[in-house]
């Protein structure tokens, strides 16, 4: 960069969380819904690959499904690379399907804890099944699952989204709640499509029922943008937009 202040506007990449959560709803919707500005990283390439894996076609901004419920069973373990979201919330939405699947990751994924998922997916009646010190790989699936009372110990907005896109397979409602501070993006979504409804800071319900294609608009990533914030707060005078 040369010296001395400069003034720049710029778009940064598609929020990678929402860009997680936007792709399984679409994949988990029968029909064609449209993502604009989803984030182009390695992670959400994770979640890409899986759903194609599945029958969910996409082609640009456009994703086109045949509904979760037609969902092809996987000819071999589904890899989540790096992505802990990836392996979360993708379990969740397979724990209801009429077939067993197993995801793993690279070696840093295979280290991270999944006790906590796959206690909350269990206690929807989901069959799980995890590595040695509850660790990946996680296989899930041939479960028929049941509304419940889901408590997650923790503020995890990964493990809330994963019981979120298992319940609305399941049969009748269900009700999350955790320690607040967690992002809340998966619920927010789910209410406006008239599948949830917040009862509290960290109480949601879940009603179960069919996701439908939808327009997702994402908003840029404020981690993507952390360096050029850097870069401008370092040069006196810089301006940034």
């Amino acid at each position: 960069m040369p010296p001395g202040p400069f003034r720049a506007v710029c778009t940064v990449p598609g929020d990678k969380s929402l860009s997680h959560r936007a792709l399984l709803l679409a994949g988990m919707a029968s029909g064609v819904s449209l993502i604009r500005h989803l984030g182009p990283g390695s992670d959400v390439g994770a979640t890409r690959r899986a759903l194609q894996g599945f029958g969910v076609e996409m082609h640009g901004e456009e994703v086109r499904s045949p509904g979760v419920e037609a969902w092809k069973a996987p000819s071999a373990p589904i890899d989540a690379g790096n992505s802990a979201t990836t392996l979360r919330l993708l379990s969740g939405a397979l724990a209801a399907r009429p077939f067993s699947s197993t995801v793993v990751g690279d070696a840093s994924l295979m280290r991270r804890p999944m006790g906590p998922l796959g206690a909350a997916l269990s206690a929807l009646g989901a069959h799980v099944a995890l590595g040695p010190g509850e660790r990946p790989p996680v296989t899930v699936g041939n479960s028929v699952l049941r509304g419940a009372e889901v408590r997650i110990p923790e503020a995890s907005a990964q493990v809330r989204s994963a019981v979120a896109l298992a319940a609305l397979q399941a049969e009748g409602p269900t009700m999350v709640s955790s320690p607040p501070g967690f992002r809340d993006h998966t619920e927010r979504w789910l209410e406006a499509m008239g599948l949830g409804r917040r009862l509290a800071e960290s109480r949601f319900v879940v009603l179960p029922g069919p996701v439908l294609p939808g327009s997702y608009d994402l908003p840029g990533d404020l981690s993507s943008a952390a360096f050029l914030l850097v870069a401008a707060a370092l040069r006196p005078g810089a301006q940034l937009t």
